[in-house]
């Protein structure tokens, strides 16, 4: 199957790569050149600080699963494989879960007014969310053989 040919740890390094990004783009305290988020209504409810949060989130979940996917190679117990494996799809589900609000927003804020950070900020969470199920469906497998073997 083309969608395991590659080995869980990678496509999970890739994502959290991914997310680490996305989430420096939505910090302009970084770069000036981060996503304008002005158009999703920071001046209603605070927008800007869940943006902020978000981006503080995809970062540090994204360091964290990026250190995390090392242990899928060093653990050498069956138990402990299992363990790691378990939380790693935990996490690649949880990365997935984390794409919904902001994919929400870009469509709805999108469909009212089209700007072409609209279609980037849907682009970049669309593929991160792609790529997020991708690695959870690897991580299922490589369990599927772990419970063989």
């Amino acid at each position: 199957m083309v969608l395991t040919r590659f080995r869980s740890s990678l496509i999970i390094r890739a994502s959290a790569i991914v997310s680490i990004l996305i989430g420096i783009l939505y910090m302009p305290s970084v770069f000036s050149f981060s996503i304008p988020i002005l158009d999703l209504g920071p001046e209603l409810t605070g927008g800007l600080k869940i943006a902020e949060s978000w981006a503080m989130y995809a970062v540090y979940g994204g360091i964290g699963l990026f250190l995390g996917s090392f242990l899928m190679n060093i653990a050498q117990s069956f138990i402990i494989k299992r363990i790691i494996l378990g939380a790693a799809l935990v996490s690649t589900f949880l990365l997935v879960a984390a794409q919904l609000p902001p994919l929400f927003w870009w469509i709805y804020v999108g469909g009212a007014v089209f700007s072409w950070s609209s279609v980037l900020g849907f682009a970049l969470h669309l593929f991160l969310l792609a790529l997020s199920l991708w690695g959870a469906i690897v991580t299922i497998h490589a369990l599927e053989l772990l419970k063989r073997s």
